[in-house]
């Protein structure tokens, strides 16, 4: 087998992978947003042991970053994802060795998080009324947050 048409085999198996396996991520969790009064009291049943370990910081640390709060909103919607698939790309193409050791946590913490998204839906804190400083990012509805 050919350098070239080893490279291809590679790159169609992992697109077929990634092809799969995150939109079905997406769509499980995309599934579990049905239920915002159950997602909201599982966030508060979170914040409530956040509160009991001294370790509720989130609110204190967004109003003391709050200059840099519109700057990380659009980074985390539009530089985060086409910087994973770039670094992904870039290690497939010449480091596949660190490419498949990076690959397996990334596809094990998909696999966590559908596992956590079924079990425990939670609404994320800052969309919790009365918890944080509001929405600075998609609603929960959205697939990019």
């Amino acid at each position: 087998m050919t350098a070239r048409s080893s490279l291809r085999r590679f790159a169609l198996l992992e697109l077929a992978l990634w092809g799969s396996i995150y939109p079905a991520y997406l769509a499980v969790r995309g599934m579990t947003i049905g239920n915002p009064g159950e997602a909201t009291a599982h966030a508060l049943r979170v914040v409530d042991l956040e509160r009991v370990l001294s370790l509720l910081h989130e609110h204190a640390l967004q109003n003391g970053f709050s200059f840099a709060t519109a700057f990380f909103s659009t980074y985390y919607i539009v530089g985060f994802a086409p910087l994973i698939a770039s670094t992904l790309i870039w290690l497939g193409l010449r480091h596949r060795e660190s490419y498949c050791e990076l690959r397996t946590p990334l596809f094990l913490s998909l696999s966590i998080a559908v596992v956590l998204y079924v079990l425990y839906p939670m609404a994320p804190p800052r969309l919790v009324p009365g918890l944080g400083p509001g929405a600075s990012l998609p609603p929960p509805d959205s697939h990019c947050g």
